[in-house]
C-alpha cells in the first residue's frame, strides 16, 4: 500500500515537470518570435538594451538588468533553454552589468 502511494506521487511529481518543462519550452520559443519579429521590423535601426527585454527607453539601467536576468534564467540550457540564445543574451548582460 505504501510502495502503491509513493508511485502515485512520483507520476504527479514527474507530470508536474513536464508541465513546468513545456511552459519553459514555450517561453522560449515565443522570446525567439518576438525578437525575430523586432529585427525584422527594424533592421535598419540597431537594437538596443531596453527593445531586447520590451522596456521603453526611460527604463534605469537596474531595471534593465532585472529584465535580463529574467530573460536569462527562461533561457537558462539547465531549465530547458536554447544554449546558443542564452550565450548571446548572456553576452550582452555581461556588457551591461560591466
Amino acid at each position: 500500500m505504501g510502495l502503491q502511494r509513493e508511485n502515485e506521487t512520483l507520476k504527479q511529481e514527474i507530470e508536474l515537470l513536464r508541465t513546468s518543462l513545456h511552459i519553459a519550452e514555450t517561453k522560449v520559443h515565443s522570446l525567439k518570435k518576438m525578437l525575430k519579429a523586432e529585427y525584422e521590423l527594424s533592421p535598419d535601426k540597431p537594437m538596443n538594451y531596453h527593445t531586447i527585454v520590451g522596456l521603453d527607453q526611460l527604463a534605469d539601467n537596474q531595471t534593465v538588468k532585472r529584465e535580463f536576468k529574467k530573460l536569462l534564467k527562461a533561457l537558462h540550457p539547465d531549465r530547458g533553454g536554447d544554449d546558443r540564445l542564452f550565450k548571446v543574451f548572456s553576452d550582452h548582460y555581461s556588457k551591461i552589468k560591466a
